[in-house]
């Protein structure tokens, strides 16, 4: 498990060859399936529910913090943010994530996208997707440029 993706950490390979990468191994980690870690890491806006309450967490962080870096592409901000940790954690745990979209965006983003982005970013981690099955999500595997092409009109001016 990584711990830390983010943006800062994933980068492009290759454009023509749809290749990124993920850098930054320091928080990585090797777990025996169904094991549970308590070391809390990473990077305070893409922490997942667990890691910010100091639970046991698995895998399923990793999905939480690549559906905040999904949703920040999408939408051109973070989910949950703050004027400092403890305000980005307190949103981590009790904002809800309709509450989080931006008004202007929020209309133009696809269903399928935002079905993807409740089922990533899902408070309970018994319930998140796991990483295969997110691979697997509709709007992953059948993905449209009208599923994350938004334009200028669309937006009403808002860039």
């Amino acid at each position: 498990m990584h711990r830390d993706i983010k943006p800062e950490n994933i980068l492009i390979d290759s454009i023509e060859d749809n290749c990124i990468k993920l850098t930054d191994f320091g928080f990585a980690s090797f777990f025996k399936e169904k094991e549970k870690l308590k070391e809390v890491m990473g990077s305070p806006l893409y922490m997942a529910p667990e890691l910010v309450s100091n639970l046991e967490y698995d895998s399923k962080v990793d999905v939480w913090s690549s559906g905040v870096v999904a949703f920040t592409m999408l939408c051109g901000k973070p989910p949950f943010f703050g004027k400092n940790k403890e305000e980005v954690y307190s949103c981590i745990k009790f904002q809800k994530l309709e509450e989080a979209y931006p008004r202007e965006i929020e209309k133009v983003i696809s269903n399928k996208a935002k079905d993807f982005l409740s089922k990533v970013l899902c408070k309970d981690p018994e319930k998140r997707l796991s990483a295969i099955d997110a691979l697997q999500h509709p709007w992953l595997v059948n993905l449209e440029s009208s599923d994350v092409s938004v334009s200028d009109k669309e937006l009403g001016g808002v860039v």
